[in-house]
């Protein structure tokens, strides 16, 4: 198995991290001097994460989950805003209609027979009396409790400096067998093959000593695997390859 894309992969990730700390800082500051500029003239998007969300729609994998996402979006967001495109009652080719308030089912009748494609809001007065307590809907609660929480949240320039230190903090590295064979900083089929094929023994086989006789079988099965007239895989070069395992002699 040639392990040189996946040795090519984790150089570039580890070159990546700092261009990302860099561009994360970068922006993170240009959106904290558009907000110094004051007078509302940044947009809430500099911001917001809720803003974010609610603007964007999820366009990743061909749009694949942008239905979902238009359904559960102002439920996350808690916000409210004008019918876009997500909406069902507001289609591209749908003619606009009139929007009436009535108060009564009397005026509800005369606003239908006037205009009969009108959409009717009934608005109903309830009286109250001192002392009592308004109560809201469950869902416009929620709704107002997520508004607030998400006004508490962090702004996109605090988080932008979370994703740089993360980026800081990134050591990128493979798992497993092939974790295993690029360990090394020198690439060699030889160590390659073996630290990979150790570390299928660790994994397969839980507490296993890699003893005389088991070396001198990977080194056999290398031989033939590797089927390569230049290599003759020794003992030796399985010891040192597997240098950090438990190696147990025979003899």
């Amino acid at each position: 198995m040639d392990y040189t894309p996946f040795r090519e992969h984790m150089k570039k990730a580890k070159g990546l991290a700092p261009k990302i700390a860099k561009a994360a800082r970068e922006l993170a500051t240009l959106l904290n001097e558009a907000g110094e500029v004051g007078g509302g003239v940044a947009p809430d998007e500099f911001f917001s994460i809720c803003e974010l969300l609610d603007k964007t729609d999820n366009t990743e994998n061909g749009g694949h989950n942008q239905y979902i996402w238009a359904a559960v979006r102002k439920t996350i967001t808690g916000t409210r805003h004008a019918p876009t495109s997500d909406d069902t009652e507001l289609k591209a080719d749908a003619a606009p209609r009139a929007v009436k308030t009535v108060f009564s089912d009397e005026e509800a009748e005369a606003a239908q027979q006037a205009e009969p494609n009108a959409k009717l809001i009934r608005v109903v007065v309830v009286p109250m009396k001192a002392g009592d307590k308004s109560e809201r809907a469950p869902e416009e609660e929620a709704r107002n409790m997520l508004h607030y929480a998400w006004g508490k949240a962090p702004h996109l320039p605090t988080i932008l400096e979370t994703v740089a230190q993360a980026a800081e903090g990134w050591a990128p590295r493979e798992s497993g067998a092939i974790g295993a064979a690029i360990a090394s900083r020198k690439a060699s089929p030889t160590t390659e093959y073996l630290r990979a094929f150790s570390e299928h023994l660790r994994r397969d086989l839980p507490g296993v000593i890699l003893s005389g006789s088991i070396v001198t079988a990977m080194a056999g099965t290398a031989n033939v695997v590797l089927n390569d007239a230049r290599l003759d895989v020794s003992t030796d070069d399985v010891r040192k390859a597997i240098a950090a395992r438990p190696v147990e002699d025979s003899n």
